[in-house]
């Protein structure tokens, strides 16, 4: 799942909207689900929520379903523990990407403590990365 938020950030243009189905309809019976905890982890200088509080039922199940579901807004697992500190990115510092190659840092952007990094590559073009998420070493 840490991937293909990483994918979705990196492919976006301009913006990047995001979206969940809050409940599931699986071999009759419902399954509800929480968003992605990676959302929690983006600056919310970046980020704008919007709720939908449509009470539409498109179907019914054949049989009661009983719902055994507590919503807990707090974190079982501080997923942020998960991300190594990688602060080490410069602006002016030369890297080398396992996909586009050598580059220069042209910014930095710490966000939760993490890093945007926005590279020019040699071959690639301008890229912006999530520092602890793309695979890439600083050379000398």
């Amino acid at each position: 799942e840490r991937r293909l938020m990483y994918v979705a950030l990196t492919r976006a243009k301009n913006n990047l909207y995001l979206s969940y189905a809050k409940s599931r309809m699986r071999h009759g019976k419902i399954n509800y689900q929480l968003p992605s905890s990676f959302i929690e982890e983006m600056d919310e200088n970046f980020t704008r929520i919007k709720s939908s509080n449509s009470k539409k039922i498109r179907f019914q199940p054949k049989e009661s379903v009983n719902i055994d579901y507590i919503y807990n807004s707090k974190k079982i697992v501080d997923s942020k523990s998960n991300i190594p500190n990688t602060n080490v990115y410069t602006p002016g510092q030369k890297i080398k990407h396992s996909k586009w190659g050598t580059g220069i840092i042209t910014q930095i952007i710490e966000s939760k403590g993490d890093q945007l990094v926005t590279v020019l590559f040699d071959e690639g073009g301008l890229k912006t990365l999530i520092g602890s998420m793309a695979p890439m070493e600083v050379v000398s």
